[in-house]
């Protein structure tokens, strides 16, 4: 079996290393670099990968890495995508090798999600390794790769990808490009979904509102997509002030898609955030009733979400301090980095030893949020 990673690379000096000595096993390392002015690619020769230089004009990140996919020899049997901020886990290619049976042509994986500057972590299931023939990437910008042909998948236990993010490259094309999807694909619930998170995510909430209702009331998508979708349009309404429109729109997110742990931890931030104390337990509540697992895209909207955290405050503005210590710590196990988790603890844990377990934590003197 003959295994290639590949990728493309702008000015991404800094993560070669990291990369490509994740990638040792490879029979072919090949990042295609589109323009770089830093020793990106004279990083990458020295670390033994090949670096050809790659134009695509007019820019499209799925134009890019089908690009690069053509630079692959066809007897290749599998391709890795991978970017150079990502890197994959110890023993990654004897995962690959024990999953890629029976005519496999596609693998689905862990890909962990580590944002710079959080102790949190997102986990969901990803699927960007695949054979030489009969795929193909789409899109301008949040692109994803799709099978011309029939597809055989397969998951590999044990395998990672974890994506630790440049969070110092800008964003600035991605909106133009997200546009021109949308301008593609206008029925395409995907791009409005994407272009809506984007608009929202770059603080233009009245235009996210606008495009993620577009998206909202076309006829088909991706269920998970469309629900994230509503919790977006949610925030947004919620940032132009519209509190009752949001809160309906994170309750009917709840009431769609009940069996998504992400509906729940939302829904009991939102609550929180209006001191709807019961409520907020409730929700958190049947969030943490979900199994530890594999998460779904939408999951946790935020990177560090913990819903222990959301439990602690409920608990203790409705007075049951008990309740309260148990959730903190847990909290705080989950993100040990995060200072507010750790003055919460410490000021239950100085409460109850004043007043003993039945101490009523009041509203007047609420926890950090």
């Amino acid at each position: 079996m003959k295994i290639a990673v590949y990728g493309i690379a702008l000015n991404e000096a800094a993560h070669v290393a990291r990369m490509v000595e994740s990638c040792r096993g490879a029979d072919l390392i090949v990042i295609a670099d589109t323009g770089s002015e830093d020793d990106t690619v004279a990083r990458l020769r020295a670390a033994g990968a090949e670096a050809p230089s790659l134009r695509v004009d007019p820019w499209r990140f799925d134009h890019a890495r089908n690009a690069a996919l053509a630079l692959l020899p066809e007897d290749i049997d599998v391709c890795v995508s991978i970017d150079l901020d990502q890197r994959l886990s110890p023993g990654w290619r004897g995962a690959v090798e024990g999953a890629w049976t029976g005519g496999v042509n596609r693998l689905f994986y862990d890909h962990v999600y580590r944002p710079a500057g959080t102790s949190g972590e997102e986990s969901f299931v990803d699927s960007r390794i695949h054979a030489r023939t009969g795929f193909e990437w789409r899109y301008p910008c949040h692109e994803i790769l799709v099978a011309t042909g029939t597809e055989k998948s397969a998951f590999a236990p044990g395998l990672q990808l974890i994506h630790e993010p440049d969070d110092e490259k800008p964003r600035s094309s991605y909106i133009p490009l997200l546009e021109l999807a949308a301008r593609e694909g206008p029925d395409d619930p995907r791009c409005a979904h994407f272009l809506g998170r984007e608009l929202y995510d770059a603080g233009r909430h009245a235009e996210a509102a606008r495009e993620l209702e577009r998206g909202l009331r076309l006829p088909t998508g991706d269920a998970t997509e469309r629900n994230a979708s509503m919790r977006f349009l949610a925030h947004a309404r919620e940032k132009l002030g519209d509190m009752d429109s949001s809160l309906a729109l994170f309750r009917r997110a709840a009431a769609e898609q009940p069996g998504l742990r992400g509906v729940w931890v939302e829904l009991a931030w939102a609550l929180v955030r209006r001191q709807a104390w019961g409520e907020a337990l409730g929700a958190a509540e049947r969030a943490l009733a979900f199994p530890a697992g594999v998460r779904r895209y939408g999951d946790d909207t935020c990177p560090g979400v913990v819903v222990e955290d959301v439990a602690c405050l409920a608990a203790w503005a409705l007075g049951r301090p008990a309740d309260a210590l148990a959730y903190a710590r847990a909290a705080l196990v989950k993100a040990p980095a995060s200072d507010r988790l750790r003055s919460n603890l410490a000021r239950i844990e100085a409460a109850i030893a004043e007043g003993g377990a039945g101490v009523f934590g009041v509203s007047a003197t609420p926890l950090k949020d």
